[in-house]
């Protein structure tokens, strides 16, 4: 019977959600308003630099949604940001360029004046940051210490667990998670009448799918293990619909909680797949399942921009085919996140017509793709201390270059994101992510956010693409590790357009 208890106390939770009164009001209910944020350094060692505020309003990746202003201090060590013309609930993150990130996706609304100070860092016994030390007030302040004192509730779910791996271990992994979720609710509800209640019940969305994704995530580790597969397969019929209910419009706002649905998806694949392994098209045809809505539109879209892996125009569980894509769009009304995959299609996709790129090289000769017409190119994008990037330059080095020395159609150019000059340089010259036969050309400072790169909308490096000779994708990944396939690749390529 306790076990019985156990699944109706989650389950009654989410029936919590399900149908909690409609307090809330719609996310375009908002008056659009100026909104300000100033930022008061306490360090006069930090001053005179540029800190940026990214706002994100629906974002769907790091690159898509958002929008970055600059600003200097004044005398007394002020950074003011005045942000025009908010529509609704947005987030922001502030970067200040000695220390990096200050804060990470705090809530922003029309009208806000919200004034935040940066007393200093909390330092572990070695030195390092553990976390930055900030201060709020100010109009609309509340969410965000609502939001902190929140935060600062840790997850629990994977402390202690039962030594025994069975149903009283899971039945404790979700357990914990609830109970996580409930104590942050009850510390958030001290600041009900500080805030609205479309930030409240967004902090509370959040947390819930950042408990829940803790479980989940875990779930997904544990069943490579082949002895504790077939009891997360008995199990998971009991915690597969948790999730939140009510304004789908909220949740699909909330990156914790799709990050929670990724999870769950992602289990599910492997749950259903045969033989019992995830792979990209299975998660595809997972979040297809969902009910169509709101929350759907964004997780495929979502999912479609952030996929690492080519579109073919051939079937496989690695990728996802033209007709997959044209699939999705069917799904999606809203017009920003049609819009956002087509741009896929046109950025990514085979045939898709390369990013002409302009970018200097270690002499500070500027390099553009244009100088290479009738040329299959070979792009390598990389940066320094990436482990992964060392291992794909051997593989170009060893077994990609030696096929093609004597073959002048074949150009490999090796961009680097690092955002310093001087460490790119050093870089190069040690030979470990690049090589003398490969163009190399850096991002002039940028990094990330370099228009070409975010033309892309890459999520992570290594990453090798391959350019036909008419300046179009002939593939927007190859398998990096997988000289034997590159090679066919380039092959292919070269066969085309002649």
């Amino acid at each position: 019977m306790k076990k019985i208890k156990v699944i109706k106390t989650i389950f009654s939770h989410i029936f919590f959600l399900m149908f909690i009164p409609g307090i809330l009001h719609a996310q375009n209910e908002y008056t659009i308003r100026d909104a300000k944020v100033t930022v008061h350094v306490i360090d006069n060692n930090l001053l005179n630099q540029e800190m940026t505020i990214e706002i994100k309003q629906d974002e769907i990746s790091d690159y898509i949604g958002s929008i970055t202003y600059t600003a200097k201090s004044n005398k007394s060590g002020e950074y003011t940001f005045i942000i025009p013309k908010l529509k609704t609930l947005a987030r922001f993150n502030l970067t200040l360029s000695s220390e990096g990130n200050l804060n990470r996706d705090l809530l922003l609304e029309p009208g806000d004046d919200i004034k935040i100070t940066f007393l200093g860092n909390k330092l572990s016994k070695s030195g390092n940051v553990i976390r930055r030390i900030l201060t709020y007030s100010g109009q609309g302040s509340g969410k965000l210490n609502a939001d902190m004192e929140v935060s600062n509730t840790k997850p629990n779910n994977l402390a202690n667990l039962p030594k025994v791996f069975n149903q009283n271990y899971l039945d404790t992994l979700f357990v914990r998670a609830d109970s996580t979720w409930q104590n942050q609710k009850r510390i958030l509800n001290k600041y009900k009448n500080e805030i609205s209640p479309y930030a409240y019940k967004m902090i509370e969305i959040d947390n819930f799918g950042w408990a829940y994704y803790m479980s989940f995530s875990f779930l997904t580790k544990l069943y490579s293990d082949p002895v504790k597969r077939q009891a997360i397969r008995s199990y998971y019929p009991k915690v597969k619909d948790i999730g939140y209910r009510g304004n789908d419009t909220i949740a699909a706002s909330s990156n914790r909680y799709l990050t929670f649905l990724m999870s769950r998806t992602e289990l599910s694949a492997m749950i259903n797949a045969d033989p019992e392994k995830s792979s990209p098209k299975k998660r595809y045809k997972e979040i297809m399942k969902e009910a169509n809505g709101i929350l759907k539109e964004k997780l495929l879209t979502r999912y479609i921009v952030t996929l690492p892996i080519p579109i073919s125009e051939v079937s496989g569980d690695d990728v996802l085919t033209v007709d997959e894509i044209n699939e999705a769009l069917i799904f999606v009304n809203n017009p920003k996140y049609k819009e956002i995959i087509s741009n896929v299609l046109k950025t990514k996709g085979k045939g898709a017509i390369a990013y002409s790129f302009i970018l200097p090289d270690t002499t500070g000769r500027m390099i553009s793709l244009s100088d290479f017409n009738n040329k299959v190119v070979v792009l390598d994008y990389w940066f320094t201390g990436c482990g992964s990037c060392v291992t794909v330059a051997e593989v170009i080095d060893h077994e990609i270059l030696p096929k093609f020395k004597n073959n002048s159609d074949v150009v490999f150019i090796s961009v680097s994101v690092d955002k310093d000059q001087k460490t790119w340089k050093n870089s190069v010259k040690t030979g470990t992510y690049t090589n003398p036969k490969s163009i190399n050309l850096y991002t002039g400072g940028l990094g990330w956010d370099h228009p070409f790169i975010k033309n892309y909308n890459f999520q992570g490096f290594p990453h090798v693409m391959l350019i036909d000779r008419k300046g179009r994708i002939f593939s927007s990944e190859m398998p990096n590790r997988d000289g034997a396939k590159m090679v066919e690749l380039i092959n292919d390529a070269l066969k085309t357009g002649i």
